[in-house]
């Protein structure tokens, strides 16, 4: 599931207790994957970047409520000059939109 916005493009992996490696933790918990491009600026802004999207994505756990999910986040060259409270925005509302879209998608796959 894909979703974009105006700093940020977010995927959306839902995952099942069944995926997790044999031996592994098995409570589910969402992970984390960042792509922040050269064009979003030179290192030190693309570092601030990534410390910001993984500062929201552990502030913001709730959301996916003890389910499971893999979420990957491409940062737009806009991201670098956008200010905490706005990639904060951003994301809550991308995720809020992308959770309900992939669980339907996933109930109605064939097995």
């Amino acid at each position: 599931m894909r979703v974009s916005g105006r700093h940020l493009q977010v995927f959306l992996l839902p995952t099942g207790a069944g995926d997790l490696p044999p031996g592994s933790d098995s409570t589910p918990h969402p992970r984390l994957g960042l792509s922040v491009p050269r064009r979003v600026g030179a290192a030190v802004i693309r570092n601030r970047v990534r410390r910001r999207l993984r500062e929201i994505f552990r502030r913001n756990r709730d959301l996916f409520a003890s389910r499971s999910a893999d979420v990957v986040i491409n940062a737009k060259p806009s991201a670098g000059e956008a200010p905490f409270a706005e990639l904060l925005e951003e994301y809550r509302s991308l995720i809020e939109k992308t959770l309900p879209r992939a669980r339907a998608k996933r109930k109605s796959r064939p097995r």
